[in-house]
């Protein structure tokens, strides 16, 4: 969830040039905070006469709204992101019916947890890993408070089963619907819907919280996590890496440039702010390697942040695009290269849902979002499910004291194609109630029979004691849904587009061509004639296509680096970073660092990315040997053409 997609409204709140409240707009603390030094704040927008909060984006499962951190003299520290759980708005039908409370809560903790791991961006908060009070804006006071019901106190979100079982309502593990709970002097307890029920008596808590002239905040109590906003997405830092300018972040007609950073970017020449290594009156030769060598670095932190989030959560991502990633962007040291302390991370834990098969180890993934097309997914991604009947035989049940369940079966006279990484969805009538099952499949006693392996998609005693009754039964006609595994492939596949657009930022062509190219070359590269480590350099400066996407002038947007470019990189390092980016389309070159899509099943995702960023680190070596040499052996080199020239 990227900074670039807040409203443009938005964007033009945040100046991290002021320490100034923007007129309009209050910072408001969270409650329970009068003892800290400084306080998480919500921004409330006050402009338009109705108090309300300030949106930044929608996620797969979150809100983001605007808030800041300030001081006991109300002085403004930092902005934040301020991220509410929330329910998928658009869910993929293969796990819509397992996406209940328990599930988002366990997608949200990991979430969390890999974010925290993956980018230095995430600030910890009480309420990111405890369901919070239900939360209210008083807009007379302007202060948000906890919702109290007189004679029932602050009620707390029920999560308990037998609770809710004793008092009638939906198990919260299973369903969406949530309830509050709270107990009267005389003990008897009160159960309050977050929602409307048609079904049931009495108000909701947000119609309670409104008919107090208060507004609805968090009445859900769901978790809460910030993380500091990061002025720059990782295509701009990209730019001004390849000498190009930065106007700031697009607001409207006009732009926001937080702390001033284009006057900085664009000082080339003051010692006090200069942002490489190299002056810019003088050093277009150097900065031609320094600006390689810093999209490269940039390149490595990408895909450490990718490699740390996936070993923490032990699954994909699925939705990498290049508004995942985020330049923390400090502020400017004396005699430090500013460029050089740029540091890129993570702000988007990604889509990955898990279909559970047993073992952690078996599980296979799927996004939990329908997706639309786009130049970061490979074709087979959006070729979406496949449909079809077959015959379905239940071999055994098991049921274990908590009432999860695991079926075995077989699959027989499939009209639809199956493969030993599919992800495959059964819907089935059983004593006339229509049940689901999700689960994996492998080679079978023939040729149209598959052994399945699965979870139905809906817990509990009742569908436990059905499945455990249904064992030994054959159906004659299931309804069939294929699905592929996702796993990390698709990410090295998504990350190769970043690369591209990271490092070939100067080329003429858009980066849908340079990916057709890139599909081009590796086809080339790849076929038994060609030697690619070798040829690769050939293949692209005789080939008016590829030399306009793959020569290396294309790392750079000003025209002197563009002209330095070929004669300061040496060939060898540039034949190395587009063997990487071959490399990373899976299955098509021999030593791809990905053979092919679905083959990684459980918690083991980032091993894909153990090579990639290997090579990275290599070329970083590589790079930084051009600009930090050995000035002994300079000095020994000159001293050597000097007396040559003497002597002459």
């Amino acid at each position: 969830m990227g900074l670039d997609r807040r409203e443009p409204a938005q964007v033009s709140m945040i100046k991290h040039s002021s320490h100034a409240m923007p007129e309009g707009c209050v910072a408001i603390p969270f409650p329970g905070q009068t003892e800290s030094p400084l306080q998480m704040c919500l921004v409330i927008s006050i402009s338009e006469g109705h108090p309300h909060l300030v949106p930044l984006s929608t996620g797969a499962f979150t809100q983001a709204f605007l808030g800041c951190l300030t001081d006991a003299n109300h002085r403004l520290h930092e902005w934040l992101v301020v991220e509410w759980q929330a329910d998928p708005t658009e869910p993929s039908s293969l796990i819509a019916d397992r996406l209940g409370n328990q599930a988002l809560d366990e997608l949200w903790q990991i979430s969390c947890r890999g974010g925290q791991a993956a980018c230095s961006h995430f600030i910890a908060t009480q309420w990111g890993q405890h369901h919070p009070p239900p939360l209210a804006l008083n807009p007379q006071t302007r202060t948000l408070e906890y919702f109290c019901i007189e004679g029932l106190g602050i009620p707390a979100l029920c999560t308990d089963r037998g609770q809710l079982a004793a008092a009638g309502l939906p198990d919260y593990a299973c369903g969406r619907a949530r309830y509050l709970a709270g107990q009267h002097a005389d003990g008897c307890w009160e159960f309050i819907p977050v929602d409307t029920m048609p079904d049931q008596p009495g108000r909701s808590i947000t119609e309670l919280i409104c008919s107090r002239g208060l507004i609805p905040v968090n009445p859900g109590c769901r978790f809460i996590r910030c993380r500091k906003t990061a002025p720059m997405d990782i295509a701009s830092l990209a730019d001004v890496l390849g000498g190009g300018p930065w106007s700031g972040i697009k607001a409207g007609a006009g732009s926001v440039d937080p702390g001033l950073l284009s006057q900085i970017f664009s000082d080339r020449t003051a010692d006090e702010t200069s942002t490489s290594l190299f002056l810019g009156r003088h050093g277009h030769w150097g900065r031609t390697v320094e600006g390689l060598h810093l999209k490269i670095k940039m390149l490595a932190d990408v895909a450490a942040a990718v490699r740390t989030l996936m070993a923490t959560t032990h699954r994909p991502i699925l939705n990498l695009t290049l508004s995942s990633f985020a330049a923390d962007v400090s502020s400017p040291s004396v005699g430090l290269p500013f460029l050089w302390t740029v540091k890129v991370g993570l702000v988007d834990s990604g889509i990955a849902v898990p279909i559970q098969l047993g073992s952690a180890a078996s599980n296979l993934f799927t996004p939990a979002l329908h997706l639309p097309n786009s130049v970061y997914q490979p074709q087979r991604m959006g070729r979406g499910r496949t449909s079809g009947v077959a015959e379905f035989r239940v071999r055994s049940v098991e049921v274990d004291p908590s009432d999860h369940v695991m079926v075995e079966g077989a699959i027989a006279g499939a009209d639809v194609d199956i493969q030993t990484e599919s992800a495959v969805s059964i819907r089935l009538a059983l004593s006339g109630r229509e049940v689901t099952l999700h689960g994996s499949v492998s080679p079978g006693a023939g040729p149209l029979e598959w052994r399945f392996r699965g979870e139905p998609g809906t817990a509990g005693k009742e569908i436990a004691a059905l499945w455990k009754a249904s064992a030994g039964v054959v159906v004659s006609q299931v309804w069939l849904d294929v699905s592929e595994n996702h796993d990390a492939a698709y990410d090295m596949y998504a990350l190769a587009v970043c690369f591209c657009r990271v490092l070939l930022g100067g080329s003429p062509n858009p980066l849908p061509a340079i990916i057709d190219d890139l599909h081009a070359l590796a086809q080339l590269a790849a076929a038994p004639k060609q030697n690619q480590v070798g040829d690769l350099i050939a293949l692209v400066n005789e080939n008016e296509r590829f030399k306009k996407s793959f020569g290396v002038e294309n790392v750079f947007l000003d025209p002197q680096l563009k002209q330095a470019a070929a004669e300061m990189i040496p060939v060898d390092i540039w034949r190395k970073v587009l063997t990487v980016l071959l490399r990373m389309l899976p299955g098509v070159m021999p030593d791809a660092f990905v053979r092919r899509y679905g083959a990684l099943k459980g918690g083991g995702q980032s091993v894909y990315f153990d090579a990639l960023y290997e090579e990275l680190v290599a070329l970083l070596v590589q790079t930084r040997s051009l600009i930090l040499i050995d000035w002994r052996m300079n000095r020994e080199i000159h001293a050597v053409i000097r007396r040559v020239a003497t002597g002459i």
